[in-house]
């Protein structure tokens, strides 16, 4: 009687490693055959996707610009930087301009670390001559985020 309960036990434990092992191979069969469609469809993205990407931060800023989110100089600093990747053709049009003049005409103004290290007269002084130069390209601004706005 105690040599049948081993052995029983021996048979349990048997089909129990069975089971687990038919299993485990189901289990790895499903992996495989949900993985391997994702890896054969994997398309590498398109020289031209990168350009869609700045496109459409473009016209997230020129939004933004128009509704008064971001200052004007941040968005030509950040639009004149993007459009530099587009294709020389799309870059022609005046509205790039007006973004490149206005950053042109501020890019003598500290950013970062550099305004950081400024004591408050001389931010003062540099916020009130951005703001002014601003205001003196505001029209061509404007016109420039709605012409973008529009083409695009």
């Amino acid at each position: 009687m105690h040599l049948a309960i081993v052995i029983l036990m021996i048979l349990i434990i048997s089909v129990l490693t069975v089971y687990a092992g038919w299993l485990m191979y189901r289990l790895w069969r499903q992996r495989r055959v949900t993985l391997a469609p994702s890896v054969q469809e994997y398309v590498p993205p398109s020289p031209s996707s990168h350009s869609l990407g700045h496109r459409e931060s473009i016209e997230v800023l020129a939004r933004c610009v128009l509704q008064k989110q971001v200052s004007a100089t941040e968005a030509a600093i950040r639009i004149t930087a993007l459009s530099r990747a587009l294709p020389e053709s799309e870059t022609d049009d005046e509205f790039y301009a007006a973004f490149a003049q206005l950053a042109s005409a501020t890019a003598h103004i500290p950013i970062l670390e550099d305004w950081q290290a400024l004591d408050n007269a001389q931010r003062k002084a540099f916020e009130k001559e951005r703001l002014d130069i601003e205001k003196a390209h505001q029209t061509n601004i404007v016109s420039a985020a709605t012409a973008l706005l529009t083409v695009q």
